[in-house]
C-alpha cells in the first residue's frame, strides 16, 4: 500500500518521511515519485478534512499514525467519518495494537479486558475515573505518558495496593521492558529505571468483597467505623463512603 500510495495523509509527516526512507533504504522498497504529504492529526483534522478537495481521493491515498494503530487513542477517526459521508471507499490493514498485545503478554484477563486509553489529565477527574475504573471486574488497559507513568504506579498503590499489575514499556521495539507487580511495588522499580517510551499498563482490580464474617468483627471493634471504612476500601478498591455506610448499617452486606 505504501509503495503504491500518491497521498500520504500523517499524523507527522517527519515521523512517516522517516519511515519511508528506512523501508527503501534497508529493503529496497519504491515508492511512487513525488508523493504528495498531508499533515492530519487531533488538533486539525476536521478542518483539513473541510479543506480538502474531493478530487484528491481519486488518487491512491493512505494514513499513518506516528505509533499503534490509527482510531485507537490516535487520530484517524475523523478521517474514516469523512470516508463514510462522502462515499469515499476505504479499508482498513490490521496493525501494530499495544492494548492488544500489552493483554496477552500480561496473562491477565482471559481475553476479556476494557480498554480506557488515557486518563484525564486534570487530578480530580483522573482520581474520579481511576476510582470507578478500579471498580470493574474485568482488567483495563491504560495508555500514559512517561511524564505520569510514576505517578499512576503511586495512584494504584494507593487507591488498589492488592490489584495485580503489569506495565509495559516500548512493547515490540529495541527498549522493550516489562514490570509486574502491585502499584507499590512497580513504583519502587520505576524509581531506578528509564521512563522515556510509550507504556502501556494493565491493571486487573482485586473484586472480591471481605467476607461477612469480616465485616461482624470489625463492626463488634470499639473503634471509629471511618478508619475501618478506609480499610475495606484499600481492601477491594469500593469507596470509603460504600463501606462506612454498610459498617453503620445494621444487616450484613
Amino acid at each position: 500500500m505504501l509503495s503504491e500510495a500518491e497521498v500520504f495523509f500523517c499524523e507527522d509527516t517527519r515521523v512517516s518521511k522517516r519511515l519511508l526512507h528506512l523501508l527503501s533504504e534497508r529493503f529496497q522498497t519504491r515508492f511512487q515519485p513525488d508523493p504528495h504529504f498531508i499533515s492530519l492529526h487531533s488538533h486539525n483534522e476536521r478542518d483539513r478534512l473541510e479543506q480538502i478537495d474531493a478530487v484528491l481521493f481519486e488518487r491512491p491515498c493512505v494514513y499513518l499514525s506516528d505509533a499503534g494503530m490509527p482510531g485507537i487513542s490516535d487520530p484517524g477517526t475523523a478521517l474514516i467519518r469523512h470516508c463514510q459521508q462522502n462515499r469515499i471507499d476505504y479499508t482498513v490493514l490490521p496493525g501494530a495494537n499495544a492494548a492488544l498485545v500489552a493483554v496477552v503478554d500480561s496473562g491477565l484477563g482471559e481475553g476479556r479486558f476494557f480498554f480506557e486509553g488515557f486518563l484525564p489529565h486534570k487530578s480530580q477527574a483522573r482520581q474520579e475515573r481511576l476510582k470507578q475504573l478500579l471498580a470493574h471486574t474485568e482488567p483495563f488497559v491504560l495508555y500514559e505518558a512517561p511524564t505520569r507513568i510514576q505517578m499512576l504506579a503511586g495512584e494504584l498503590g494507593t487507591l488498589a495496593p492488592l490489584a495485580q499489575v503489569v506495565f509495559h514499556k516500548e512493547l515490540s521495539k529495541q527498549h522493550e521492558r516489562r514490570f509486574i507487580g502491585t502499584g507499590a511495588s512497580i513504583a519502587r522499580q520505576l524509581a531506578e529505571a528509564n521512563l522515556k517510551g510509550e507504556w502501556v499498563a494493565v491493571i486487573a482490580p482485586t473484586q472480591k468483597a471481605p467476607e461477612g464474617w469480616l465485616i461482624g468483627a470489625l463492626r463488634e471493634l470499639n473503634a471509629p467505623k471511618k478508619p475501618l471504612a478506609k480499610i475495606l476500601s484499600r481492601l477491594d478498591g469500593q469507596s470509603t463512603a460504600f463501606w462506612y455506610d454498610r459498617l453503620t448499617h445494621k444487616e450484613s452486606p
